[in-house]
């Protein structure tokens, strides 16, 4: 259960979602809204790489991982 809601946050399904609420947004003519989305999307798309990098904190080595994760640990980006 916990790796599909792990799933949830993944680029595909973050990007299908954007897309529709992108379409619904243009239609009711919400520009405001749009660009709100956007930067929020935006914003949280690249500040976790950006943070990660910045204190390149390594996982721990002698735990057992539900899932092979290969990127630093800290910050998360929740």
């Amino acid at each position: 259960v916990m790796t599909d809601l792990t799933a949830l946050g993944s680029v595909s399904v973050i990007g299908t979602l954007f897309i529709i609420l992108s379409s619904v947004l243009i239609f009711y003519r919400d520009l405001k809204g749009l660009i709100y989305l956007s930067v929020v999307l935006m914003g949280a798309g690249l500040w976790p790489p950006i943070l990660k990098s910045y204190y390149a904190r390594t996982r721990p080595l002698d735990t057992n991982h539900l899932v092979m994760v290969t990127d630093l640990s800290f910050p998360s980006g929740h």
